[in-house]
């Protein structure tokens, strides 16, 4: 009873220091490799043989399998290895199928057996050195040590010889992750361990419920040559403004006159719609979340990337294309240049609605007003008074309701005051056309 026991405590007591002696993922460069009994040979040129029956050599352990014809033709490179350097080295192939579907391989491929020994229905070596890929090659020197895991193009003779010098030798190390799973996507895979590897990506995402308050963000970053913008939660229509003024806030297509909505639901579209009865649904249809983190400095390129992506990736596709529309045409009825004598220009806006400019270009002042007042008429304003010197301008009352004919009659009146005239006509423009798709 007390030798059973003996027995088993030994027992236990080797398996244990055999699991300590192996990682979980297996050994590494550096780590020794405890001693293996190699039972089963293909060719029966190994009968319980032991890996330290070859300590004071190198030992290159070659791993394949069956479905591996590539391995089956570069064996002959291990029979030339072994007859070249004789008992300095020891080359063993390592499968952990059986004898069956080993000799099944051969015969179907008329190939003969190596002089190599193929190890066969081994588990241990491949525990030992876990691999997703063949050939897969494991370089063990004259003390047992891990020092190269690698690719069999580097079992040269020339690569050997150098080894069994001790020279500097620079082999491509090859590290497999046996439990990477090719079905998750790169950010989640492993609990995200690559994050740090993805230096660039663009994201389109539909509503995120919950998450509210963000700001628009675009950073240029000429320290590691990269720039990002992101918009979360945005309704779409906002998203391809962004898109395709290339700005924030800026640029000819943020006035909804200068769009064509060919959509059959415009509501998902529009801003300022009352929609807190259909809240719901405006958010899982109008609203969407951007991220884009792209190589460069040149944001051209990243609003360009938006487009792109929007295009594939949204409910819809836009385009910019050059329309004849009607439109308010801010005509020169007689300008005159300023004759203010101060250095920097002056812009007093009243509250009921006076206007006093002085020393300022009429497309940053009376255009610019005009444009704003109107902001939601479906006319355009467009300033065709070529005039480029700065001016001096008052008007008395605000520059707005140009869409009703009386508003439309007083706005004429305090431009014709300050030599200019506004009038109703037709013009080519560009415009943004967003269609469903």
């Amino acid at each position: 009873m007390k030798t059973a026991l003996y027995c088993l405590c030994f027992i236990s007591m080797a398996l244990s220091s055999y699991c300590q002696s192996v990682k979980k993922n297996g050994l590494d460069i550096g780590d020794t490799v405890p001693d293996v009994l190699l039972k089963e040979s293909i060719q029966n040129s190994l009968t319980n043989a032991r890996l330290s029956d070859y300590r004071g050599r190198l030992v290159l352990l070659d791993f394949w399998s069956t479905g591996c014809i590539g391995c089956i033709l570069g064996m002959p490179q291990l029979d030339t290895l072994q007859n070249h350097f004789g008992n300095k080295i020891k080359t063993i192939i390592v499968c952990n199928d059986n004898r069956k579907q080993v000799e099944r391989t051969f015969k179907g491929y008329k190939k003969n057996y190596p002089q190599t020994p193929v190890v066969i229905n081994d588990s241990v070596l491949n525990k030992m050195f876990p691999h997703m890929t063949v050939p897969h090659h494991v370089w063990v020197d004259q003390q047992g040590v891990v020092r190269f895991i690698t690719y069999d193009h580097n079992a040269t003779i020339e690569n050997v010889q150098k080894f069994l010098n001790k020279e500097p030798l620079h082999l491509s190390l090859r590290k497999q992750i046996t439990d990477y799973d090719s079905k998750v996507q790169l950010y989640n895979e492993g609990n995200g361990r690559w994050n740090d590897k993805i230096k660039y990506h663009t994201l389109f995402a539909t509503y995120l419920e919950g998450v509210e308050h963000t700001d628009q963000q675009l950073e240029v970053d000429t320290a590691t040559n990269s720039q990002t913008l992101r918009l979360i939660n945005f309704p779409y229509y906002y998203l391809f403004l962004v898109a395709y003024n290339g700005t924030f806030m800026d640029g000819p297509f943020w006035r909804q006159n200068r769009w064509v909505l060919d959509v059959k639901d415009t509501v998902n579209l529009l801003p300022n719609v009352e929609v807190d009865s259909l809240v719901d649904k405006w958010n899982n249809y109008g609203v969407a979340s951007y991220e884009a983190v792209i190589p460069g400095t040149d944001t051209r390129e990243l609003f360009k990337t938006m487009r792109r992506d929007l295009n594939t990736y949204s409910p819809y596709t836009a385009w910019v294309e050059k329309r004849k529309i009607k439109c308010y045409i801010l005509f020169n009825d007689g300008l005159k240049p300023s004759t203010y004598k101060g250095k920097d220009s002056v812009s007093v806006q009243e509250a009921n609605g006076a206007l006093m400019i002085k020393n300022y270009t009429v497309k940053n002042s009376v255009w610019n007003n005009l444009d704003a007042q109107n902001m939601f008429s479906p006319m355009p304003v467009v300033d065709e008074t070529n005039y480029a010197a700065k001016v001096d301008l008052s008007f008395s009352k605000w520059l707005n309701n140009l869409d009703d004919p009386k508003g439309f009659r007083e706005v004429q009146n305090e431009l014709k005051k300050n030599g200019l005239g506004i009038k109703v006509g037709e013009r080519e423009m560009e415009m943004l056309i967003i269609k469903d798709k």
